[in-house]
C-alpha cells in the first residue's frame, strides 16, 4: 500500500468508481410481507468466517426473517464457490438448532441482469460480505448491509452516501448485530430512498469516471 502513495506513481494513478455502479437499475415489484434476507459469505484465508456467519445468521433468524445463500460468483470455475461456504454456515446452524427451515442455499447461476432481477423480485434486504452482492442488491432496489473483508467495501459504500451501512466483517460482532437490528427493525420506506439516493450518485460518479478517463486518455 506504501507504494502506491510513491510520487511517480501518483503521477499516473487515477481512482475512479466502481464500475458495476453503472449497471442499470430495476424498478422493484410490489410485493408484500416479504420477509427475506438475502446473505452471502466467502473464505478469507485462516480466519473464522463461518462462526462468524452463524452469528450473523442467527440474529436475522431471531428478527423473524427468512435467510436465503446467494453468491455473486456464478459458476466461474476459476473462482470461489461460495454455496460450499454457505452449505458449511448450514450445517452449524443445524447441529446447533436443528430446525433450517427458514434457511435456504441459492446454488442457481444467473446473468447479472438476472440476478438483479431475482434479487429485485424476491428479497427484501441484502446482508453479507461480498462488494459486488451489495452493489447488486443495490441496483435491485434493497437495503443492503456490507460487512467488508476489505477497505474496498467501506469505500464504496462511503463514496456514495451508504457509509453507515458499512462495517468491518471481522471487527466487534456486537457491531453488526446492531447494524442488523436496526436495518431490519427500522423504516423501511426510508431505508429505500437512500438506496435510490444513493444509486444516483453512483451513476453520477461512473459516468465522471469515465469522462475523466477520456481526458486522461487524450494526453497520450
Amino acid at each position: 500500500m506504501e507504494q502506491l502513495n510513491e510520487p511517480n506513481l501518483l503521477k499516473k494513478t487515477l481512482v475512479t468508481s466502481d464500475i458495476a455502479l453503472g449497471f442499470t437499475s430495476v424498478k422493484r415489484p410490489k410485493t408484500s410481507n416479504n420477509r427475506k434476507v438475502f446473505v452471502n459469505f466467502r473464505d478469507w484465508f485462516d480466519s473464522d468466517v463461518k462462526e462468524r456467519a452463524l452469528l450473523v445468521i442467527e440474529k436475522i433468524v431471531a428478527l423473524g426473517h427468512e435467510v436465503e445463500f446467494i453468491s455473486t460468483c456464478q459458476g466461474i470455475s476459476s473462482y470461489r464457490d461460495d454455496s460450499k461456504l454457505h452449505d458449511e454456515i448450514i450445517n452449524l446452524y443445524q447441529q446447533k438448532h436443528g430446525n433450517i427451515n427458514y434457511l435456504t442455499a441459492n446454488r442457481a447461476k444467473y446473468s447479472s441482469e438476472n440476478l438483479i432481477s431475482y434479487l429485485s423480485e424476491f428479497g427484501s434486504y441484502y446482508i453479507g460480505m461480498r462488494l459486488h452482492m451489495s452493489i447488486s442488491a443495490l441496483l435491485a432496489g434493497l437495503p443492503v448491509l456490507n460487512f467488508g473483508y476489505e477497505p474496498k467495501n467501506i469505500g464504496v459504500l462511503s463514496s456514495i452516501g451508504l457509509e453507515q451501512y458499512a462495517a468491518d466483517f471481522f471487527g466487534p460482532i456486537e457491531v453488526m448485530e446492531s447494524m442488523i437490528e436496526d436495518m431490519l427493525d427500522g423504516d423501511y420506506s426510508e431505508k429505500t430512498k437512500e438506496v435510490h439516493v444513493a444509486l444516483t450518485k453512483g451513476r453520477e460518479l461512473f459516468e465522471r469516471s469515465f469522462l475523466t478517463l477520456n481526458k486522461e486518455m487524450e494526453l497520450f
